[in-house]
């Protein structure tokens, strides 16, 4: 009976890593890939007063592309009334989207500064106005563009100076995307109760506060959101006939497979959670995985065959993250990945020569 109970602890005990392997495959497969779908889309109507309320995965969608019929050099001024949920939350407020060349504009909040970015498939850039957002009451932000830079306006006092970061027409033309981006899962909490904006039809636009409202019509009306329809899946647009639509389930408008790591890139704390968080969740399955493979097969490559095993994991995860709208599917999180496999490796082979080492010291 002693020696049955003996030899079942050593079966036990030799199959225990390949078991704790294949459960921590599992558990990445399900964490990686939940929730299997596409949720509800979280918009809904303020009771209280006229605008939407955006509490999770949501987005809004212009039924056809922003257009401007004006000058390339023409200013242009973007109106938002917003109250963010929380300061300390990244999200992207509003996106234009132009799916034939994949380019996009977008306006994010990143703590309490706002991030304009504009991409390409050539280059990204990026420009940011600290201390954009404030917690509580709602505010209004004003946004004027032109070729010589861009300034913001918060409850109309200028936030800080101009900045060299040119937008013309061309940039905020395309599908209209509010609350999130456009390729990616990037859902922004908040209120939004007014969305206008207006292109100059003379250059005054951007010369001063005075000149960046549409007076004695000096500008052309191209959007206008009043967001007071209170009920329904259309926001009406009051300057002309580019409705927006409240889809029932959350998607997003072109999802990108294996975004490139300068693509995904945002100056956000979530963004370096996220990156450690993966490294992190792959660094006991690359653990767990070497002790098995050198337990059971006794090869001289099993660290690289480990580290191979949690890129070849991680990459299908991402492709099937290509599927799912509230995952992002991306090259930086297969980095990551693959980097808490070898890590993990790497533990146990440091783990495996402090025990040697030990036993030596014990029998000297």
């Amino acid at each position: 009976m002693g020696i049955a109970k003996t030899t079942g602890r050593a079966q036990f005990a030799e199959s225990f890593p390949g078991l704790l392997s294949l459960g921590l495959f599992v558990c990445i497969v399900m964490v990686g890939l939940w929730p299997f779908g596409s949720p509800r889309n979280r918009v809904e109507w303020l009771r209280d007063k006229h605008g939407l309320r955006f509490y999770g995965p949501s987005s809004l969608l212009s039924v056809k592309p922003v257009e401007f019929g004006l000058s390339e050099a023409s200013p242009v001024v973007l109106e938002l009334r917003l109250r963010p949920f929380a300061i300390r939350q990244s999200g992207t407020l509003i996106s234009f989207y132009n799916s034939a060349t994949r380019g996009s504009f977008s306006i994010s909040q990143q703590q309490d500064d706002l991030e304009l970015r504009l991409d390409s498939k050539s280059e990204t850039r990026r420009v940011y106005f600290d201390g954009a957002f404030r917690f509580g009451d709602s505010q209004q932000l004003t946004l004027t563009f032109d070729t010589r830079g861009t300034r913001l306006f918060a409850d109309r006092i200028e936030i800080q100076p101009s900045l060299p970061f040119s937008v013309r027409p061309a940039n905020l033309t395309g599908r209209l995307v509010i609350g999130d981006a456009p390729t990616s899962h990037h859902s922004w909490r908040g209120e939004l109760t007014a969305l206008r904006l207006y292109q100059a039809l003379t250059s005054c636009g951007v010369a001063g506060w005075h000149c960046s409202l549409p007076r004695f019509n000096s500008f052309r009306t191209v959007l206008r959101y009043s967001f007071n329809e209170g009920a329904g899946r259309l926001v009406h647009d009051r300057a002309g006939d580019n409705d927006l639509v409240i889809a029932d389930r959350y998607t997003l408008l072109d999802q990108i497979s294996l975004q490139m790591p300068w693509k995904e890139y945002r100056a956000s704390w979530t963004y370096f959670e996220d990156a450690a968080i993966n490294i992190a969740g792959f660094v006991p399955f690359g653990f767990a995985l070497r002790v098995y493979i050198a337990r059971r097969f006794h090869i001289a490559s099993a660290a690289a065959v480990t580290i191979g095993a949690g890129a070849a994991l991680s990459a299908t995860i991402e492709f099937l993250q290509s599927y799912l709208p509230t995952r992002d599917s991306g090259i930086t999180d297969l980095i990551m990945n693959t980097a808490g496999a070898a890590l993990g490796t790497s533990i146990w082979r440091l783990s495996r020569l402090a025990f040697v080492r030990t036993l030596q010291r014990e029998r000297i």
